[in-house]
């Protein structure tokens, strides 16, 4: 699994232009399964998405396309890990990290 902390560089009335487009660009790999979820941090300092993925280069290269990073608002981290368990409730949403 693949966790990705966004970080916005720009200030909050620049990154909320873009929030439709970034929410539609989430929602697209949600419903794929790519993503597991997603949030605005608290405060609202940027972001954090789960991929149900292993290859961090895809999910670099899927990041390159959120409307965040294309327009210069956002950067963002990606955190690989191997989960050491994984609450039952979920499991059922995860199909095995692609």
């Amino acid at each position: 699994m693949i966790l990705v902390s966004v970080s916005y560089v720009k200030p909050l009335e620049e990154v909320e232009r873009w929030v439709k487009a970034h929410r539609d660009y989430l929602n697209k790999y949600l419903e794929s399964r790519q993503i597991v979820l997603f949030g605005r941090r608290t405060p609202p300092v940027g972001g954090v998405i789960l991929f149900n993925m292993k290859n961090a280069a895809e999910v670099d290269a899927i990041m390159k396309e959120d409307p965040f990073y294309v327009n210069g608002v956002s950067k963002y981290e990606l955190i690989d890990f191997t989960p050491s368990r994984i609450d039952e409730r979920i499991a059922p949403f995860l199909d095995g990290a692609k």
